[in-house]
């Protein structure tokens, strides 16, 4: 930033903006951009602290359809659903069980084979 000025250009922040909001809404698929039947059904099954956990993160808190107390049921697009989900949801270990699609099941063990197979080869000497 080498030719920065004053102007007589002034924003006035809307009393309702919230920057945070923004900046989630910004990481999210356009909800207009996607019908319902184009995203993927993810229920997960799992304890109620890991489920409270789970529905309180910044995209599944969006995606979430109905909950129980040992069930969650998410709608996602699909990109996300293999970008990022599985990463996050190998978090949480033993704790859940993804009881629906059986292809993020086998996502997150390429993932954790993968590591597996990582971690033992960096490891020796």
């Amino acid at each position: 930033m080498r030719d920065i000025r004053w102007t007589d250009i002034a924003f006035q922040r809307p009393d309702a903006f919230s920057a945070g909001e923004f900046l989630i809404d910004s990481l999210l698929p356009d909800s207009g951009s996607q019908s319902n039947d184009q995203l993927v059904s993810v229920r997960i099954q799992g304890t109620p602290q890991a489920l409270d956990d789970l529905c309180g993160h910044w995209l599944f808190s969006r995606t979430l359809v109905e909950r129980t107390a040992e069930i969650a049921h998410f709608k996602l697009d699909e990109q996300s659903l293999y970008m990022h989900t599985p990463y996050y949801l190998l978090s949480f270990g033993g704790k859940i069980r993804i009881t629906e699609p059986p292809e993020l099941n086998d996502c997150l063990s390429d993932i954790a084979e993968s590591l597996h197979l990582y971690y033992r080869s960096t490891g020796k000497h």
